[in-house]
């Protein structure tokens, strides 16, 4: 019996490379440059001579980390030993079927996430270049 949950386990973990192997592919073949995963460390700021205020560094580490909204999570099982095979069968058919429709518009939902979080990163960035002139201009003035 153990080595019919260890074969479950096995099989989600295939699936779950599988759909990332899948979802780089198709990154890659759209040519969008994500956000860099520097974007979600913390202390990120599109600015490293200027510190980001708290509030303003939670709300970008939040964009930066959270603009990708598949859920890789989601793995079909079974806890009935006999009909399970059937039962995750059957599902894995009605996954397939619903992800046909629904995957389209989750893939440009993602892709419209990635490309509002590029402009608000550049946005930060131009405001503390030009925030940093200004200061620079009221230091001269003086």
């Amino acid at each position: 019996m153990d080595k019919d949950f260890e074969h479950v386990d096995q099989d989600a973990e295939v699936e779950k490379v599988m759909h990332q192997i899948r979802e780089n592919v198709r990154k890659r073949r759209l040519g969008y440059d994500f956000p860099a995963a520097s974007a979600k460390d913390p202390g990120y700021c599109p600015n490293k001579s200027i510190s980001c205020s708290y509030d303003v560094q939670k709300v970008l580490d939040d964009i930066n980390s959270n603009w990708d909204i598949t859920n890789d999570n989601y793995y079909i099982s079974s806890h009935r030993l006999v009909l399970g095979k059937f039962l995750v069968k059957g599902r894995e058919l009605v996954h397939g079927e619903v992800c046909r429709y629904i995957d389209p518009q989750i893939s440009r939902q993602i892709e419209f996430n990635a490309n509002l979080v590029k402009i608000i990163n550049e946005m930060v960035k131009k405001i503390y270049e030009l925030e940093e002139i200004i200061r620079n201009l009221e230091k001269n003035n003086k």
